[in-house]
């Protein structure tokens, strides 16, 4: 079964306290990124995922709120496995590095209020109906590389047609994988 292979291409933000990145599925650009800095020393809630590869699971949260409406599936979100000197890594929304608590939080750059991102619960919603449908119930592997970048990525807002795919407006024909609306 072929993997889904998640990149977070990231730079340091002009603050000193947050990461901003893009992130792409299957070389498909996805959305926005926001952590902590890296850091040579761990410091809890405040360093960003080690540069490297690391298996994504879909996995209860304790501290997660309810976001899904089907029952069932309240708690549940994409944690990032086996970060050495990490545990409970998570992906999920939020806008600042105050909301990270060295999670990745998704969604759309905030260029003229950065190191803010913004829509962050639409991209969160998009994400996890991507990852629910393959991972959790397709049995598929998944896998999260973190690369710093050496330059500015700039921002972009995601194309109209793709939220359409995951249930934000009309639907196109394909999806990332080229899979129709059918399969």
């Amino acid at each position: 079964m072929k993997p889904i292979n998640i990149i977070v291409k990231r730079e340091l933000s002009t603050d000193g306290k947050t990461t901003i990145g893009k992130m792409y599925i299957n070389n498909f650009y996805v959305c926005d990124t926001l952590e902590d800095i890296p850091r040579a020393i761990k410091i809890y809630a405040e360093t960003a995922i080690p540069a490297g590869t690391y298996e994504v699971k879909w996995t209860k949260s304790p501290r997660t709120k309810p976001w899904w409406s089907e029952p069932g599936w309240t708690h549940w979100t994409p944690e990032i496995m086996d970060v050495p000197g990490f545990s409970g890594i998570r992906i999920h929304s939020g806008t600042s590095n105050e909301d990270t608590k060295g999670c990745l939080l998704i969604g759309i750059r905030a260029p003229k209020r950065a190191p803010y991102i913004y829509e962050s619960r639409t991209m969160r919603d998009l994400f996890y109906k991507m990852i629910i449908k393959r991972v959790y119930k397709g049995g598929r592997p998944c896998y999260i590389t973190f690369q710093n970048a050496s330059k500015a990525l700039g921002a972009s807002l995601i194309p109209s047609e793709y939220l359409a795919a995951y249930g934000f407006g009309e639907k196109p024909t394909r999806d990332f994988e080229g899979a129709t609306n059918d399969e």
